[in-house]
């Protein structure tokens, strides 16, 4: 029986960098902030997010956004005011689908700081590789790791280590050239490889693969 990979797709056009700097100004944040965007379930055992928190203490100068919403949330709201964050971190729940390009247009790249195989494949990854946003993500052995590719469409750091995910923040956050650089390769792999068209004609080659494995297969008779 054949077998084939194929990814999940996205709709490209949909996260077309929209303007950084009229997306700031309607949320409030200054046009030369440094931004780092996190989106998903607030969900700290598998998310990583008080990894990230602990890290963004140590880049002073960088702020966060955090777009989605979940039972952990009032618990990670009180990790924010321990750490003297509150200044620095936007939260902005749950939003409509067709928002989130706006949120991901003012940010200057993303953070998926996963800390267990849970973490299948991050779809937020491809958007934000689609945006033109650089990525920073951790080892874990999944899908996750057929997105970026560490060194040229973003960064890659070691499991629940503050340390390196901190390093990584800076490094972004104060390289424009590098971030542009990662940002626009990203979107080149993800034109490359995560289009629906291109997982609509893998469908149909599986298929016919399948169809002909079958045939091929059929007892003779007579």
């Amino acid at each position: 029986m054949p077998i084939a990979h194929i990814a999940n797709p996205l709709d490209t056009a949909e996260w077309r960098a929209e303007d950084r700097s009229a997306a700031r100004a309607a949320l409030g944040w200054p046009a030369a902030a440094r931004i780092v965007a996190w989106h998903g379930r607030v969900d700290i055992r598998r998310k990583g997010l008080d990894v990230l928190l602990r890290a963004l203490e140590r880049v002073p100068d960088l702020r966060l956004d955090i777009v989605g919403a979940g039972p952990e949330g009032p618990r990670l709201r009180t990790l924010t005011q321990a750490l003297a964050l509150t200044d620095r971190v936007k939260w902005f729940g749950e939003y409509p689908d067709e928002d989130l390009p706006r949120r991901m247009a003012e940010a200057d790249f993303l953070v998926l700081p996963s800390v267990t195989v849970e973490e299948r494949f991050g779809i937020v990854l491809l958007e934000a590789m689609a945006a033109g946003r650089p990525i920073i993500t951790t080892a874990v052995p999944t899908g996750v790791r057929e997105v970026n590719v560490p060194g040229e469409t973003g960064l890659e750091v070691p499991l629940q280590d503050v340390a390196a995910l901190a390093e990584a923040l800076e490094t972004l956050a104060h390289d424009p050239f590098k971030r542009e650089q990662m940002g626009d390769a990203g979107r080149r792999r993800v034109d490359k490889y995560f289009t629906r068209a291109l997982m609509a004609h893998r469908h149909i080659e599986l298929y016919e693969r399948v169809l002909a494995y079958s045939t091929a297969a059929l007892p003779v008779v007579g």
